[in-house]
C-alpha cells in the first residue's frame, strides 16, 4: 500500500482492519506528524518506507524516534 502526500497530520484510522498488508510506503507526507498506534496490530506487515517525510521519517528511527516503539515488530525499516 502506498500513502502519498497525506494532507493531515495523522495517519487515517482503520489501518489495524489491514490484517493481510505486508508492505506500507508512505512518501512527501510533510504534514504527517506520527504514525497512528494501529500500526502495532499489523502482524504481517513486513516492509515499511518512509521517503521525504520531514517529521515523520525522525519519529521512526530505530530506538530513538517517538514511534519507534510503534513500529519496531516490522522487520524492514527504510527511512530516506
Amino acid at each position: 500500500m502506498w500513502i502519498q502526500y497525506l494532507p493531515h497530520s495523522t495517519f487515517p484510522q482503520g489501518s489495524s482492519q489491514l490484517k493481510a498488508l505486508q508492505t506500507l510506503k508512505v512518501v512527501g507526507c510533510n504534514y504527517s506528524m506520527c504514525i497512528h498506534e494501529e500500526l502495532q496490530h499489523l502482524t504481517l506487515l513486513r516492509e515499511l518506507v518512509i521517503s521525504r517525510c520531514s517529521i515523520l521519517g525522525p519519529r521512526c528511527e530505530k530506538d530513538v524516534g517517538e514511534d519507534w516503539n510503534i513500529v519496531s515488530h516490522i522487520p524492514n525499516i527504510h527511512i530516506r
